[in-house]
């Protein structure tokens, strides 16, 4: 059901994928980055516990979570606090869009 709302919505995602987390509050180092790039395809401060335990109990497990910043030393240019606030607002208004969608049903 989550899939096909978010084709609906044509929006992007990743059906699978290898998620590493860290421990925020904060962004992670240059030098953290290089090493957890080679092991996974996201990093975030939140999901892996839950994904976890949702896996033990053989669960299904989706998680609505957007993307605000990239990675310390994957792009060129880093993004100021103000731009990653920005994309999160951007990326807020994409999660109302699909969490309306789910409410419908």
């Amino acid at each position: 059901i989550f899939i096909k709302i978010l084709k609906k919505l044509k929006m992007k995602f990743h059906e699978k994928g290898i998620y590493f987390q860290t421990k925020g509050p904060r962004l992670e180092t240059k030098a953290e980055i290089n090493l957890i790039k080679n092991f996974a395809d996201v990093v975030g401060m939140t999901m892996g516990k839950e994904a976890t335990l949702a896996n033990e109990l053989d669960l299904e497990y989706a998680s609505l979570c957007s993307v605000d910043n990239y990675a310390h030393g994957l792009v060129k240019k880093l993004l100021s606090e103000e731009e990653i606030r920005e994309n999160q607002i951007k990326m807020s208004k994409k999660i109302e869009k699909v969490i309306d969608e789910i409410l419908k049903l």
